[in-house]
């Protein structure tokens, strides 16, 4: 048995707050940040004295005086931005900003400036805390929580050298979240560090933010199914009981199966290999994006193994175990990203891009053009508009791309809409469908499948696409839109293939509204 100690350094009480001031979080007026769930506790600033000075003491007296093996820290990243005089100095001596004012905006320079240093500041506070650790019990580490997004918040190298697990915070659903939520954590987390296990947190009641019912308790199905989707996409389940009494016992049930199914199938699945040939690219920015959550329900109604590929790990080597490359919404691509998707698709790898792929640079820098443009064939006349209410997509003849919506003539079309124009050496496939009323703005189905440029330099196999809309079925599940209106992936084989003259179907891709099904072929199926 290992024992590992659990530190939480997230709030103080009001005599600490008292007697450090420094140690607090401070608003954007300079006021104290009042626990937003505990009445006279104050929320600490991670930047400051209290983390780098007297948590590492206390990290320090815990090993030396317990036979722990290691500390696990929770909530220990901060909530929101910090705008104590520690926080403000260190940003402004960094960077030459003030600090960013919430919400987020990613075009704000003071923002893009804050999410780089703000990784730095977290990832030394790791080292630093491990470090500690190791020197007096050198076999004992140190693992913070890395909440729900684990690896984009600490720099890479620093993750390598101080992380031998990962454990990522994400207890149960909380409203309409789709199921499958939890066992994304872990497969995004596998998308940037093949190496490193990572145990997914889940507890027993319902994830409400604004009531904490912690100690309420979640229907027996829905428990079992949080931990054991996660376990089967590679997160090891780890258990969290909130209060030392058991006021309700319809959880143990639950917690008892599921585990039991762990114990079962885990000497199968760790002997296991990914084989995915469907890589979905993640941007590794804050927050969600609905054309994400879009695909991966389409993947996985569809039933097609696919896998992420983390933009803090795009490389031509990882990226070549797949055969198909998915970009939802990758608006921000550097310049080498981009050359890694061209060199990809000349080998014969497919792609399908959604929206505003590619027409920023890595930091947030607007293009005139896509990025991609050489790639798909494609080429912005406008940017984004939108919400556009009332559009439709029109179906106007047969093709793959409609099939399984027999008699219905339109269905739901995109919501935001680019405007844009095909290569002069692009062809499209005979028409099936068109937005309705027809103008130049083209909805995610509209914008059709492009064929890579007849300009394409060397003897490329590959294919690429793109759909320029916000399609509405991202964010169906919260809506309740029915499957057949909203272009769900229940209807069969409504994607689109692109091909050049003389090529096998090996290397196609296809433009897809962000809920598809897969066309049968040999290289992209969708």
């Amino acid at each position: 048995m290992h024992v590992m100690a659990r530190v939480d350094p997230h709030a103080v009480h009001a005599d600490a707050l008292a007697a450090h001031p420094e140690w607090v979080d401070r608003t954007p007026d300079g006021a104290p940040r009042e626990h937003w769930a505990f009445p006279g506790t104050y929320v600490t600033c991670p930047f400051g004295p209290y983390n780098r000075e007297f948590v590492t003491e206390v990290a320090r007296e815990l090993v030396r005086e317990y036979d722990i093996d290691a500390i696990f820290a929770n909530r220990w990243q901060g909530h929101g931005v910090s705008y104590s005089e520690h926080a403000r100095r260190a940003f402004f001596d960094a960077t030459g900003h003030e600090l960013p004012i919430e919400p987020y905006d990613p075009d704000d320079p003071a923002w893009k400036a804050y999410v780089p240093w703000r990784r730095q500041q977290l990832s030394e506070l790791v080292a630093l805390w491990d470090t500690a650790v190791k020197d007096i019990r050198p076999h004992a580490r140190f693992i913070p929580n890395l909440g729900s997004l684990a690896v984009h918040e600490l720099d890479r190298d620093l993750i390598e050298r101080h992380y031998p697990f990962f454990v990522l915070d994400r207890q149960s659903r909380s409203g309409v979240e789709p199921p499958w939520t939890a066992g994304r954590n872990a497969k995004r987390s596998r998308g940037a560090f093949r190496d490193r296990p990572v145990g997914l947190i889940s507890s027993v009641g319902p994830e409400h933010h604004a009531h904490r019912w912690k100690d309420s308790v979640a229907s027996p199905a829905e428990i079992r199914m949080w931990i054991v989707d996660g376990f089967a996409h590679g997160g090891f389940p780890w258990f969290t009981k909130f209060n030392g009494v058991v006021p309700d016992e319809r959880w143990v049930a639950p917690v008892v199966d599921a585990f039991g199914l762990h114990a079962a199938v885990e000497p199968v699945l760790s002997r296991m290999r990914v084989t995915a040939d469907v890589a979905v690219f993640d941007t590794a920015e804050p927050g969600g994006d609905p054309h994400e959550d879009g695909v991966h329900q389409a993947l996985v109604e569809a039933r097609i193994p696919f896998e992420f590929v983390s933009a803090t790990r795009f490389t031509p080597e990882e990226l070549g175990r797949f055969r198909v490359l998915v970009l939802p919404n990758a608006e921000r691509m550097s310049d080498e990203a981009c050359a890694v998707v061209r060199d990809f698709v000349r080998a014969g790898g497919g792609v399908v891009a959604g929206h505003r792929t590619s027409l920023q640079a890595a930091d947030g820098t607007p293009r005139a053009d896509f990025g991609l443009a050489d790639v798909l064939g494609v080429h912005l006349e406008q940017d984004v508009r939108g919400p556009v209410k009332n559009n439709y997509i029109a179906l106007t003849g047969e093709h793959p791309v409609s099939a399984g919506y027999e008699g219905a003539r339109r269905i739901i079309g995109g919501t935001h809409l680019l405007g844009v124009a095909a290569a002069p050496d692009a062809t499209c496939p005979s028409g099936s469908c068109r937005t309705t009323p027809t103008c130049r703005w083209r909805s995610s189905t509209r914008a059709g499948p492009r064929r890579i440029r007849r300009s394409w330099r060397g003897s490329g196999r590959g294919r690429a696409a793109r759909s320029t809309s916000r399609s509405t079925s991202g964010r169906c599940s919260g809506r309740r839109c029915s499957p057949t209106t909203a272009g769900s992936s229940r209807a069969p084989s409504r994607g689109r293939s692109v091909r050049r003259p003389g090529s096998t179907s090996a290397g196609r891709a296809c433009t897809t509204s962000l809920c598809t099904r897969p066309m049968a072929s040999s290289r992209c199926a969708w």
